[in-house]
């Protein structure tokens, strides 16, 4: 399969993990998903679980993180767990009860493959880019060359870092061969994605609906205001993210009917053969 061919893999961060809680949070309003909190949350972790697993089913995009992301900035059962206390009620109310953090610890260990990154690999990879992006993300980076080289296939590191999205490009621009250790990686194999254009391809392939897809893309603007307002976010960077939030909200309609088409497709030849 060549560099420019359709990705196997997807290497996610915790930006885009949180961008699909909020998501699937908002559609849960939107919805009216009623009952107690504890029926709430149970929801929750059943729709994030079907949702992670509708990239390999509907995609045929297996999802991987690093095993330094998932055990220091994901996993829910750390206290410092980027997931955890994001100004969400539901997920902040849940934030000191064990059962209900260990469930959704299990929902990431199940639906993520694990890529082990080796300290002086991240080490290596420090001396090819400036600024130094932190061992986190250069973890994720090393993550996606290995899979790459894995299965022979073009791989997504899929991040709503505009300074993660940013290294990425640059070092395929001025670094076609990165060397770690012994092993050589090509970094033509990596390309880069944010989290609404990976959930606008999942939307495309018929794995959320047109409601979902909605709320992924108010959810993504509503949280890019509210940094911008809090002055959390540099103005180039919140520029960049509410260009594309307004691209798909311009192709919003026409995005629906093509999916739309393609389902009715998709059901008529399960019927008819």
């Amino acid at each position: 399969m060549s560099p420019n061919g359709v990705a196997s893999a997807m290497v996610l961060d915790t930006t885009v993990l949180n961008q699909i809680n909020r998501s699937l949070l908002l559609w849960m309003q939107y919805t009216s998903r009623g009952g107690s909190l504890h029926d709430k949350a149970e929801d929750f972790l059943q729709q994030l679980t079907t949702l992670l697993d509708s990239f390999p089913t509907t995609c045929g995009c297996q999802l991987y993180t690093s095993d330094l992301v998932l055990s220091e900035q994901i996993d829910p059962m750390l206290p410092g767990s980027r997931l955890r206390n994001i100004g969400i009620d539901l997920l902040d109310g849940y934030s000191s009860d064990p059962s209900f953090l260990q469930r959704w610890s299990d929902v990431y260990t199940r639906c993520l493959h694990l890529e082990n990154v080796e300290a002086d690999e991240v080490g290596g990879l420090g001396g090819y880019v400036t600024p130094d992006p932190g061992i986190h993300d250069l973890s994720l980076v090393i993550a996606a060359l290995k899979v790459a080289l894995s299965t022979g296939s073009s791989v997504i590191l899929v991040s709503d870092d505009y300074q993660l999205v940013k290294c990425i490009d640059d070092l395929r621009r001025i670094r076609p061969v990165v060397q770690l250790g012994t092993q050589s990686y090509e970094t033509k194999w990596l390309t880069t994605h944010l989290s609404l254009q990976s959930l606008r391809e999942l939307h495309r392939e018929c794995g959320i609906d047109n409601q979902m897809w909605q709320c992924v893309i108010l959810s993504y603007k509503i949280h890019y205001n509210n940094m911008a307002m809090a002055s959390t976010i540099g103005q180039r960077s919140y520029q960049y993210h509410v260009r594309f939030a307004r691209q798909f909200l311009d192709q919003y309609i026409r995005d629906c009917r093509e999916k739309d088409a393609r389902d009715l497709t998709k059901q008529v030849g399960e019927e008819f053969g």
